[in-house]
């Protein structure tokens, strides 16, 4: 899996080319009023797992590829911590089981402000022509997303993502997220190790948006289908 800044691997369709930001024409940095992450339409149309990371607007529209989907199992015991999160202001969090039950991965749910960081960043790196292929995008964003929302993997723990969670701009110029650092961890992984990080994340994303959903029902709040009457 390639760094954000550095590309290992060219694209061989010249078509590419044309997409390319002139190097000699490159700014030193991008203005912060600039990055518009509305405009990460990179993120927006790409699959499933980058879908994740603009799932935050709780627009049925836009919510996690399969939160609607039947097939998404929610037990009492999901209900239970996720209602628990919602009274105490903490995060839900949730484990997976990996590699046939090997490893064990805990994932915590990610805030707005998160949200909007990742894509803040993916966003400037793309104007700023770091990312050659969509591969590159989904890459990156991956790695953002890991250092937010893993909690405990192989029995170690990951502290929530680092503030400031933007760009800052001052007298020495533009200073990056002090989380970017922390995206090698994961990067830095085997493929095999980050493609099934991914998968169980996107299964997580579906579950906590589900549950969201299904919120909105009465009998969501009452163990054993009741209405409360």
């Amino acid at each position: 899996m390639e760094l954000i800044n550095t590309v290992e691997q060219k694209n061989e369709d010249t078509s590419a080319d044309t997409n390319k930001v002139e190097k000699e024409n490159e700014p030193a940095y991008v203005p912060l009023e600039a990055v518009n992450t509305a405009d990460t339409t990179a993120v927006k149309e790409s699959d499933g797992l980058l879908n994740v990371a603009d799932s935050v607007k709780l627009d049925e529209d836009t919510l996690v590829e399969g939160g609607n989907d039947t097939s998404v199992e929610i037990t009492q015991q999901d209900k239970n911590k996720f209602i628990e999160a919602v009274i105490t202001g903490d995060r839900f969090v949730s484990e997976a089981k990996l590699f046939g039950g090997r490893v064990t991965v805990r994932f915590r749910s990610r805030s707005m402000d998160e949200t909007e960081a990742i894509l803040a960043y993916i966003h400037r790196q793309g104007v700023l022509g770091k990312f050659e292929t969509r591969t590159d995008v989904h890459n990156a964003t991956l790695a953002a997303l890991l250092v937010a929302q893993v909690q405990e993997y192989c029995g170690v723990e990951y502290p929530p993502m680092k503030k400031p969670y933007k760009f800052t701009e001052g007298v020495g110029g533009v200073q990056p997220p002090a989380w970017v650092d922390d995206m090698k961890i994961w990067s830095s992984k085997s493929d095999a190790v980050v493609a099934a990080l991914g998968s169980a994340l996107v299964s997580f994303e579906a579950k906590y948006w589900k549950m969201i959903e299904a919120s909105k029902d009465e009998n969501f709040w009452n163990p054993g289908g009741s209405t409360g009457e």
